[in-house]
This record gives C-alpha cells, structure tokens and sequence, in this order.
C-alpha cells in the first residue's frame, strides 16, 4: 500500500500539520500524570485542561476502570480533557506545526487511534462510533500490524501506554479530584 510507505515518514504528531485529525473536535482525556508532565513544561492545568462532566446515560459505555477514575462532585462525575482553540483543534496543535508537546503529549494522544478490550488491541473507531474516519491511517485501510508499523510502535508499546492509562487514571485519585475541583471552582467561582 503506496500511502502506508509514504505516511511511514510522518508521525501521528505531524498529522495536523496535513488534515483535520484526532485533535479536532476530540475529547482528549487527561490523567494527573498527563497533567503533571504538561505543568513540567511551564504550563497551568488551567490554560490547558476543563472539566467534562458525565451524563447518567454515558456512564453506561464506559469501562469499570474508566467509571471509577471519574471525580464525584456535588453528585456530578467529572475527568479533565484537553481545552479546545477557538478553531475547535486540541490547544497544542498549531497550524503547520503539529502537536508541540512532541514527545509531552497525553497518555491517550500516544495510544491513538489504538485501544485494548480484553488484551485485544483494536481500533478506537471499532467500539466508538464518534471517531470514524478520523485517523489517516485507519481511513486508508490500514490492519492495526500495518497501522502500528506507520506510528513506529508495536503491540507491547500500546499495552504497555493502555496499562500506564488505567495505572494514572486509577491511582492518586484525591490529588486528582482537588484539580479537577480547582478548575471547576475556577469556572464558576462561589460568591464570596
């Protein structure tokens, strides 16, 4: 396939520098290391992340491990994703430029457009009806051996990022909820 071995010389990071990607319009989620490692490089939770909240009908599709990394708060669960520019891209994509956290990028930016259902790994887009035809590879038809040579990662990389994922969504969890509270409170401040 011509397009696999040309698309072999980019990287996923460099995707937005060509098409609309995985960073636009996405909900990116945030664990605290993801957070953390961002913060490390001069940047505020609050410049960078918002909280999503969860309707009682999107619990339903998440996995138990997913279900419990959400901050219940005032009876509503959240988890922090990405912010979004103005042009509805993720906050560090720049135009022309990519992803400039590089190698600094979330847990789920680097396991993309892959995940892992019961030591499976598939395709995001397989189970997640929202993200078809998002990712140039998967779009090209790529098989996920294929489309796993093109990023340079492997089936173990991907478990081993999918392990990482649960491990920071499911550990540190109050220091997680008093984030996801600093930037809910930051949103709507109480009245003093």
């Amino acid at each position: 396939m011509i397009f696999l071995e040309e698309y072999s010389q980019l990287t996923c990071r460099d995707c937005g520098r060509i098409q609309e990607s995985c960073c636009f319009k996405t909900t990116v989620p945030l664990s605290l290391e993801d957070v953390k490692q961002i913060e490390s490089l001069g940047y505020r939770a609050e410049d960078f992340a918002e909280v999503l909240e969860y309707g009682e009908d999107e619990l339903d599709g998440l996995e138990n491990w997913e279900r419990e990394s959400l901050v219940e708060f005032c009876g509503k669960c959240y988890t922090l994703v990405f912010k979004h520019a103005n042009d509805d891209n993720c906050i560090f994509l720049k135009k022309g430029r990519g992803c400039v956290l590089g190698e600094h990028r979330a847990l789920a930016c680097k396991i993309y457009p892959f995940w892992r259902r019961d030591s499976e790994i598939m395709f995001l887009d397989d189970f997640e009806e929202s993200m078809k035809d998002v990712c140039m590879i998967r779009r090209n038809g790529a098989k996920v051996d294929e489309a796993l040579k093109c990023i340079c990662e492997t089936r173990e990389n991907i478990k081993e990022y999918h392990d990482r994922i649960i491990k920071a969504f499911t550990s540190e969890k109050l220091e997680y909820a008093s984030v996801v509270k600093k930037i809910l409170e930051s949103k709507n401040p109480s009245p003093a």
